[in-house]
């Protein structure tokens, strides 16, 4: 008599290993995994090894009153699944006209997350949500990075951004790294009616590392953010700032920001070359101008500035020496320089390119000389990929600055190194 077949296990674990049942759960829905799948297709989830699955979790929705709802309930209804969520992003469908996102709903996701450490928002939430204080913030998780992102061209900056979220961001106040990504244009609709600022500054004390990726596109504005932010932050926390020029506003703003004598900031990047072509070379003159006044970060431990490669010999001569005149007028214990270099040639692909005319060696190798025998350790080119692979740039760069900086090539000063755009991303 042929043996009766054991019974299939009820568990699904013992049917299929637990590594190959993840990858498939990682795949369900735009290479994140789906908590509502999860739930379904296995209540043993938690053997899963959960931080895998849950702690990056990315929500995308419309504006119908549904996707982020749902999720709300689910989370409030499964708490061993929402303390496994490190990161979440809500990421808007670009079709939606109207955000089903704002304060109520918002409050009660957050707080069913209790390790949520890192908080992304695009597109049109910006819209809905009031940006004031939240009424309690004792039952919200301790956030360390905020991200606020809409991705949309310099003309096609709508009305709604919020002029100062500082208020929304005071929401956390442990929070240290904070990303703001989104057009700003000059008819702002969250500011008081005087222009003074809002009553709830002075009340983000732990920002640390601020980045601006923003086109500011009028004096007016740019003066109202970074006063907003000069007032709201607190300085002597802030040590970190990576800025995106991409208008002469955008210069003038961060000139007076720089000026402020409560300013600590250890590291600053700095990168024009992400504006429009036909703006650059008004951004450099602005930039030559008024030079950022450097000088005032008596702190300042590392600076990093970006290059483009350009056709035009004087835009590509500007922006040299540029550089040059920002670093020889760093007056603090520098010891590291980053100078990054976008669109570089293959010599071997353009064999009539020429860079090293452009380039005043001899004062370079001054200041960076001045600077060296102060604490300097290091400069580092990096070659930053575009679209292609160009595999002799970087090889080319080297053999120019060992050309024309002989002794400090030769002590092992430099370093190089192909890189990628490390611009912050809503998806990083």
């Amino acid at each position: 008599m042929a043996a009766i077949p054991p019974r299939p296990s009820s568990n699904i674990l013992e049917i299929f290993p637990s590594e190959l049942f993840i990858h498939i759960l990682h795949h369900l829905h735009d290479d994140k995994p789906s908590l509502k799948a999860c739930s379904l297709v296995c209540p043993t989830w938690h053997a899963l090894a959960p931080h895998d699955l849950f702690s990056d979790t990315t929500i995308y929705y419309n504006s119908k009153p549904t996707k982020l709802v749902e999720f709300n309930d689910f989370i409030q209804s499964t708490p061993t699944i929402s303390s496994h969520i490190r990161t979440l992003r809500l990421a808007e469908s670009r079709s939606a006209v109207a955000s089903e996102l704002n304060d109520k709903l918002l409050l009660s996701i957050l707080s069913a997350l209790p390790h949520l450490d890192s908080l992304y928002i695009s597109w049109n939430s910006f819209y809905s949500l009031s940006w004031n204080p939240s009424p309690n913030t004792t039952q919200l998780p301790l956030l360390k990075k905020l991200y606020l992102w809409d991705r949309v061209r310099d003309d096609g900056a709508r009305e709604g951004y919020p002029s100062y979220p500082l208020g929304f961001i005071s929401w956390f106040p442990y929070i240290q790294t904070v990303v703001l990504d989104y057009p700003a244009i000059p008819n702002q609709v969250h500011h008081t009616s005087s222009g003074n600022l809002p009553d709830h500054t002075h009340i983000v004390p732990n920002v640390q590392d601020l980045h601006l990726q923003n086109p500011i596109v009028t004096p007016a504005y740019a003066h109202r953010m970074y006063s907003s932010l000069q007032d709201g932050l607190s300085l002597h926390s802030l040590k970190s700032i990576s800025i995106d020029l991409r208008s002469v506003a955008d210069v003038e703003g961060l000139e007076d920001f720089l000026s402020s004598s409560n300013l600590e900031i250890e590291r600053i990047e700095i990168d024009p070359t992400r504006s429009p072509v036909e703006r650059l070379d008004s951004i450099l003159v602005a930039m030559t101008q008024n030079r950022l006044h450097l000088s005032h970060l008596k702190n300042l431990r590392s600076f990093t500035f970006t290059l483009q490669y350009m056709e035009s010999a004087s835009v590509q001569r500007m922006q040299q020496d540029l550089l040059i005149d920002l670093l020889a007028e760093i007056d603090s214990p520098l010891r590291e320089v980053h100078i990054q270099i976008r669109n570089l040639p293959n010599i071997q692909v353009y064999p009539r390119f020429d860079l090293a005319s452009s380039i005043d060696w001899h004062r370079l190798n001054s200041v960076l000389t001045a600077l060296k025998e102060r604490l300097l350790d290091s400069v580092t080119f990096d070659i930053v990929q575009g679209p292609y692979h160009w595999s002799g740039a970087l090889y080319y760069w080297q053999k120019l600055v060992q050309t024309h900086l002989p002794s400090l090539y030769s002590s092992g000063f430099f370093g190089f190194a192909c890189m990628k755009d490390n611009q912050p991303s809503f998806w990083d």
